[in-house]
């Protein structure tokens, strides 16, 4: 039998999401491998599993995620002597070009995470960074279509694949091996008003305003997720209409189910602007596995990430958004299929154990061969 895989992993994204780590832990299991994660936070569930080992590392220059370097962790990448460096970050940050340039000096593969799906110009020297990182990586996982097509023009010609993010099953029962068949026996009850959820940054680019304005319409009520500079405004206009709102500010990713529990409907209403479209929406996912019928806007990945799971409307499009919520509350046939839906979509896309089946074949396709099982 073969020794385990040692991966060295650095994700900046582990410290705020604790599947993230499972994932990890997931492929720790069934590479199997040997995990070091350098990281200057802490990581959630990062110490409670035997793959998986921590080593605390320091930043400096933490002005923006592009521009963070990383300080005291090659002796421990050294004496770790991995077999793949996974560099978890855009291809044009400072961080993924020291691992990248680290592995490719020791002839050791080495695979960045990108979800930039804007094609626009890079300033020096981020645009040089991206360059060497897209000529010398292995591969690379992608979030959505349009990220691999904007590193292809960039030059990537190595093994890429789009690959979304996973949740635990563990922390969603409904789509667990537990979950009780049918998993819904009470239809769906109308309730007015509807509990409209949103989950994410109080930023003007996730078109929080729309949301607002189209529950002014509905009469429904909101209950907001989320921390940022939007978030006073959106309070005050909120208030301004006299629907009633509910804002909780910013919620551990652990506790999440439970929120997801108070919602009838999750919406994402993200707009497009030329230096923004949404990424990937990890929130429609986890409200598909609590029950939770989603709406999101046609805003990048969104309408791919639903599929038929869920409704849509033009980004901005007060008027459309209202009507995708008022046939919610008035067709109860449509929201339980919805629901069902979600569900079956969560357990086919999305789990722990499908997205790293995929990156088990990602890390097969970049060369290495001592993983086996996932040709």
């Amino acid at each position: 039998m073969n020794p385990p895989a040692r991966l060295l992993v650095r994700w900046r994204a582990l410290s705020e999401l604790k599947s993230h780590v499972d994932l990890l832990g997931w492929l720790g299991e069934n590479l199997p491998a040997e995990i070091l994660i350098l990281s200057a936070s802490p990581v959630p569930g990062g110490e409670t599993n035997s793959r998986i080992r921590v080593e605390s590392i320091r930043e400096s220059w933490k002005i923006h995620p592009a521009t963070r370097l990383l300080r005291g962790w090659k002796g421990a990448a050294e004496v770790f002597d991995p077999d793949v460096v996974l560099a978890l970050d855009e291809a044009y940050c400072l961080s993924t070009y020291q691992l990248v340039r680290w592995a490719h000096s020791r002839m050791k593969p080495a695979l960045f995470l990108s979800c930039q799906n804007i094609d626009r110009p890079l300033p020096m020297p981020f645009k040089r960074i991206e360059s060497s990182v897209l000529k010398t990586a292995s591969g690379g996982w992608f979030l959505n279509d349009d990220a691999l097509d904007r590193a292809k023009a960039r030059g990537f010609a190595d093994v890429g694949q789009v690959i979304p993010l996973p949740i635990n099953p563990k922390d969603y029962p409904l789509i667990g091996e537990s979950a009780p068949e049918p998993v819904f026996s009470q239809p769906f009850q109308v309730t007015t008003p509807l509990t409209i959820g949103y989950a994410g940054r109080l930023v003007p680019e996730k078109g929080l305003e729309t949301l607002i304005l189209a529950c002014d319409q509905t009469r429904d009520r909101l209950l907001i997720v989320g921390e940022g500079p939007e978030r006073q405004r959106l309070e005050d206009l909120a208030a301004g209409t006299g629907i009633e709102s509910e804002w909780l500010g910013s919620i551990p990713s652990d506790q999440m189910p439970e929120v997801y529990s108070k919602m009838d409907v999750l919406v994402l209403p993200s707009l497009e602007t030329p230096r923004w479209k949404e990424q990937f929406g990890r929130v429609l996912v986890e409200a598909m596995a609590s029950g939770v019928p989603v709406v999101g806007s046609r805003s990048g990945e969104i309408p791919k990430v639903i599929g038929e799971a869920g409704l849509l409307f033009d980004p901005g499009n007060t008027q459309s958004l209202a009507n995708q919520l008022k046939s919610l509350k008035e067709t109860p046939d449509l929201y339980e299929k919805l629901r069902d839906h979600g569900i079956a979509r969560v357990r086919a896309l999305y789990t722990i154990e499908r997205v790293g089946s995929q990156i088990c074949r990602l890390l097969n396709e970049s060369g290495i061969s001592l993983i086996g099982g996932y040709t």
